[in-house]
């Protein structure tokens, strides 16, 4: 989910906006930001300036970044990575987990109370519900409107821009 909230408007940007404003709480993992890193900068040829761009906005709006349990995951998926990012968002006691992954993580929908969800259905729940005085859900929540701990408003300007297809002559 956010591979591509940073090269593509959409879904996923709109998510990472919503915790920007206040609505949802963002509870990030060390291997969700290990394997950004790998994907944005060696599949997708990010610098490394932009690579810390991506890494201090993500940083800035984490409520928690979340490290691997000492126990070895539980084998849920059928795939060990997303087995060990599904154990982290059970350790960090989140309410829901926003993904993409339509093979290995969505079809489970709940695990160990953790709802799966994909990012426009998290938007679909947000929709219409006013900014929560108190912060807002994300991955952690609570119960609705997803009460927590309050962000402070960054500039919109912060969001590094999706990448731009160039190779096309015009």
């Amino acid at each position: 989910m956010l591979v591509s909230a940073f090269i593509a408007a959409g879904p996923p940007s709109r998510i990472v906006e919503e915790a920007i404003d206040g609505r949802l709480e963002l509870v990030l993992a060390v291997p969700v930001m290990d394997e950004l890193q790998r994907i944005l900068t060696v599949k997708l040829g990010f610098d490394a300036e932009r690579w810390e761009e991506v890494e201090a906005l993500l940083s800035g709006l984490a409520a928690e970044l979340v490290s691997p349990p000492a126990e070895p995951a539980d084998p849920v998926t059928g795939d060990p990575d997303d087995d060990l990012i599904l154990a982290c968002a059970v350790e960090a006691g989140v309410a829901v987990l926003v993904s993409g992954d339509r093979e290995h993580l969505l079809p489970l929908a709940t695990h160990r109370g953790v709802r799966i969800v994909t990012p426009q259905a998290l938007l679909a729940e947000l929709g219409g519900r006013p900014r929560a005085e108190s912060g807002g859900g994300g991955i952690r929540t609570h119960e609705p409107p997803y009460e927590g701990q309050q962000f402070s408003r960054l500039p919109r300007s912060t969001t590094p821009a999706p990448l731009q297809d160039t190779s096309r002559d015009g």
